[in-house]
C-alpha cells in the first residue's frame, strides 16, 4: 500500500486498500476493513475512477458494515452494486449477488437470500471461475442448513454438486470448510458422533478458516458437547460470545449467544 501511495496512481491505491479489507475482513477486523473500504472508494471517488475494482470495493464494505450490524445500509450498498450490473452475468456478477444473498441472511429473509444465490449460480459458468463456481455452492449450502426449518438435503444436494470441483481446484481452507459444512450437515441429522467426528477432522490441521467461520467452528463443537450432557460447553459458548464482540461482530456475537440460549433449554 505505501508502494502504490508513493507512485501516485489511484488504480493501484484502490486496488491495495481493496486487498487489505479482505485481509482484515477474514481476520475478524470488521472495523479496519470498513475503514479501509471506505478509503478505496474515497481516492476513487477524487480520481473518477469507475472501474471493477470500486464495485469490489462497494461489495466489500457491504459485506463488513452487515457484520457491524448496519443492515439496512449494507442492503443499501449491495442493491446498488447488483443495479449497476443489471442483466450483466460472469464472475462479478455472480460476486454482487453473492453479496446481497449474505447481507438477507444477516435480515433473516432466507427465501430472498436463497433467490439471490440461485440467481448468483446461474450467472456462472464453471468454465469462467470453477473456484468460485465452487464457493457459491457451499454458501447454498450453509444457507440451506440455516434455514428455518433446515433443508439437509437441498444441502446435501449443493455439497455433492461442488465435491468434484473441490478436489480439482479446492485449497486446504476449501477442504476445512466443505469438512465443517458436512459437520453441520450431520449436526442438523441428528447425528452428533459424525458432526463431532467431522469438527476434529476440520480442526485436525492448522485452522484456514476465517475469523467468522472459525467461531461458528469451534461453537458447533461446543453444541455437540451440550447435546452429549457436558456440563461445561456453555461457559465455553459464552466465552465464544464474548470474542465476537469484542471485534464488533453483532451479527456474529447474536448467533453465539442464541446458541447459549439454546443450551440453556
Amino acid at each position: 500500500m505505501a508502494l502504490s501511495d508513493e507512485l501516485g496512481h489511484a488504480v493501484l491505491r484502490v486496488y491495495s486498500r481493496l486487498h487489505l479489507a479482505r485481509v482484515q475482513r477474514d481476520l475478524g477486523e470488521a472495523d479496519p476493513a470498513r475503514t479501509t473500504a471506505l478509503e478505496a472508494l474515497r481516492i476513487g471517488r477524487e480520481d473518477s475512477l469507475d472501474n471493477h475494482d470500486m464495485l469490489r470495493c462497494r461489495l466489500l464494505l457491504a459485506s463488513v458494515t452487515a457484520e457491524l450490524g448496519d443492515l439496512a445500509e449494507a442492503f443499501r450498498l449491495s442493491e446498488e452494486a447488483c443495479a449497476r450490473l443489471g442483466t450483466q452475468t460472469g464472475v462479478l456478477a455472480a460476486q454482487a449477488l453473492w453479496t446481497a444473498a449474505t447481507v438477507s441472511t444477516r435480515q433473516g429473509n432466507h427465501e430472498l437470500s436463497a433467490s439471490f444465490l440461485e440467481r448468483a449460480m446461474a450467472a456462472l459458468s464453471s468454465r469462467e471461475d470453477l473456484l468460485l463456481w465452487m464457493r457459491l455452492r457451499h454458501a447454498a449450502a450453509a444457507l440451506a442448513l440455516q434455514a428455518l426449518p433446515p433443508a439437509p438435503d437441498k444441502a446435501q444436494r449443493y455439497l455433492d454438486e461442488a465435491r468434484p470441483a473441490l478436489e480439482l481446484v479446492g485449497t486446504a481452507q476449501h477442504q476445512q470448510e466443505y469438512a465443517f459444512l458436512l459437520a453441520q450437515l450431520a449436526y442438523v441429522r441428528g447425528e452428533y458422533e459424525e458432526a463431532a467426528r467431522l469438527c476434529e477432522q476440520a480442526a485436525a490441521e492448522k485452522v484456514q478458516l476465517n475469523f467468522r467461520d472459525r467461531i461458528r467452528m469451534e461453537m458447533l463443537r461446543e453444541q455437540i458437547l451440550v447435546k452429549q450432557s457436558d456440563p461445561t460447553a456453555r461457559a465455553r459458548l459464552c466465552a465464544l460470545a464474548g470474542e465476537a464482540q469484542s471485534r464488533g461482530m453483532l451479527d456474529l456475537t447474536a448467533e453465539v449467544w442464541r446458541a447459549v440460549a439454546e443450551a440453556q433449554q
